[in-house]
């Protein structure tokens, strides 16, 4: 994965996390991996958005965690959600740039409700917006 150094180059991005589909309050790692000389600034977006990203202590106000390794041309760029929510559902777009050019790629997370149950004919969810319990969205699709 790793190469010599060849000159300058605008980044390329080679690889992100797929889109996919998780449970609430799990952990999510989304990678970005980028080859550039300078190295690239690598930026997160969630829905056209940057991302309020910290780089130890996460609070309400930046809840991903931000996470860069280099070593030569080569860097890889994490974001890391502790504990997904619902909200965490979007569009994720990496974007790299250094003095040579600009790359970016999306990948899309969906987030399944820890309140979501499937039968044959109907699909449930409950969503709970705050942690006190106090509001219960219910919906029930007939398909």
């Amino acid at each position: 994965m790793f190469s010599t150094f060849t000159g300058p180059s605008k980044p390329r991005i080679y690889d992100i996390s797929p889109n996919d589909t998780i449970d609430e309050l799990s952990k999510k790692m989304l990678s970005c991996n980028v080859s550039a000389y300078p190295p690239a600034d690598i930026t997160w977006y969630k829905d056209g958005k940057p991302v309020p990203v910290c780089r130890h202590r996460c609070s309400k106000r930046a809840p991903y965690l931000y996470t860069v390794f280099s070593k030569s041309n080569w860097t890889v760029a994490y974001l890391t959600i502790a504990k997904v929510t619902y909200e965490d559902s979007g569009a994720y777009l990496c974007r790299a740039n250094n003095s040579e050019g600009i790359a970016y790629l999306h990948t899309k997370v969906h987030v399944r409700s820890k309140y979501y149950y499937q039968t044959n004919k109907y699909i449930i969810t409950e969503h709970i917006s705050d942690r006190s319990n106090t509001f219960r969205y219910i919906s029930i699709i007939v398909i």
